[in-house]
């Protein structure tokens, strides 16, 4: 167990109205006060970069470089801590001082959960002054399964942000451009609340999207010995990432995102092709199907217990969320945008990231840093999916059946990203 004392000016506790035993506090706590070993790496395994845009900026107003008055946690969100318990001691230089005690032994999932940008200015700066603090939520009782869900919902909120501000600074305005022939194009939300040319309200392909499926396929920054799994679980980490390419640069020349321009509208329509369960689309149904082993809709789609029934062959859901169930959507008419389809049984990114993440060996650098197909092009990848593309869902499937189909746990799982990797290209050999 660690311990660690906050300094606090003020401090709020609320109960929450179904979880009975979850205790909420705000708190506004002095920056030159928080400890430099809060644990992190049980719930947010990485630490932020000192060097990124970001950090630059939270840095910027902590230390008041910008030459701005505005208290720091005005313009700052603050920390997310998980911990074990809060106690409050007694008063100190006229502050209420409370003991924070987080579990830090091994199998334990407590610590700073959002905020870590935030978090790793403050620990790494010297000179604060005594007037700066940060706004911080304690969570003590925190459920260890909503955790992870909690996470996705906080990066989301932060994602939306920034994904608006690099639109008003004209960061999407190559791939607007590159993509306005596609019969798609309008159907794109570059910024929150987008409605340019559409009449049917929130348009249904997000940016970050089309960045994740990019960020897959970037021999830039992945190798055989890496993977893009951010694309999955860190969408936040991917956009980030844009962030810094284009202050690097806004050319094909320098930015490693608009070197990918030669093959982008075919690695939509892939992502699209292999999520796709419209029969006879080549998707993955179809597939499974010619696989000869009847690993098709039942076990694609497979559900425990009496929440699923087969009828000629086709899977039809009583309970589309219910364990074991891996989640191919059973909503009629699932758009497929890309490919200009409709269909049943829209397979999980948990599975279709992992998947694309194989393929992404049929990417080469040329000179000039652009991105393009190896020998035989797009032809030769589809060919491949509808070849090996069998093998490529029996290893998904025997790693989803593993972590009891969790959709969370299957797509951020190194090991099954490095399987499908190494089983396609053993098979292309």
């Amino acid at each position: 167990m660690s311990s660690h004392k906050l300094m606090c000016h003020a401090v709020r506790r609320s109960t929450h109205p179904t979880q009975k035993n979850l205790e909420i506090y705000t708190l506004k706590v002095r920056c030159n006060d928080i400890d430099r070993d809060i644990p992190f790496k049980a719930v947010n395994p990485r630490e932020p970069n000192l060097k990124s845009p970001l950090s630059k900026d939270i840095q910027a107003s902590l230390l008041k470089y910008d030459d701005n008055e505005t208290p720091f946690d005005l313009i700052n969100k603050g920390m997310f801590v998980i911990a074990e318990s809060l106690t409050k001691l007694s008063p100190k230089d006229g502050h209420e001082e409370w003991l924070m005690e987080i579990d830090d032994s091994e199998h334990a999932r407590q610590g700073v959960l959002d905020g870590m940008h935030t978090y790793t200015v403050i620990k790494n700066s010297d000179d604060i002054d005594d007037d700066q603090y940060v706004n911080m939520t304690v969570t003590v009782g925190c459920p260890e399964n909503m955790i992870d869900r909690i996470s996705e919902g906080l990066n989301r909120a932060r994602e939306v942000q920034k994904i608006s501000l690099l639109d008003n600074k004209k960061a999407f305005k190559w791939i607007e451009t590159l993509l306005e022939p596609e019969h798609y194009s309008n159907l794109i939300e570059y910024h929150e609340n987008d409605s340019t040319n559409y009449d049917s309200g929130k348009k249904p392909i997000s940016i970050k999207h089309i960045l994740a499926i990019m960020n897959i396929f970037n021999p830039h920054f992945w190798d055989k010995e890496s993977h893009p799994i951010v694309s999955f679980n860190r969408v936040g980490k991917v956009i980030d990432l844009y962030e810094d390419e284009w202050m690097k640069g806004q050319t094909v020349e320098n930015n490693r995102f608009i070197q990918m321009k030669p093959i982008l509208s075919d690695l939509l329509y892939f992502s699209d092709l292999v999520s796709c369960g419209k029969a006879g689309s080549g998707g993955w149904r179809d597939i499974w199907n010619d696989s000869d082993k009847f690993q098709s809709e039942v076990k694609a789609t497979k559900s425990t217990g009496k929440s699923y029934e087969v009828k000629n062959g086709i899977v039809k859901h009583k309970n589309k969320r219910s364990a074991g169930n891996l989640k191919a959507t059973t909503k009629k008419n699932s758009k497929y945008h890309f490919m200009n389809t409709e269909g049943d049984y829209r397979l999980d990114n948990a599975w279709v990231y992992p998947i694309l993440g194989a393929f992404r060996s049929f990417t080469e650098i040329k000179e000039d840093g652009t991105v393009h197909w190896k020998k035989g092009g797009f032809n030769a990848l589809k060919d491949a999916w509808e070849n090996h593309g069998n093998k490529l869902l029996t290893v998904t499937y025997t790693h989803s059946a593993n972590y009891k189909h969790s959709m969370t746990a299957v797509g951020k799982d190194p090991l099954l990203w490095d399987n499908l990797y190494m089983k396609l290209a053993m098979s292309m050999m």
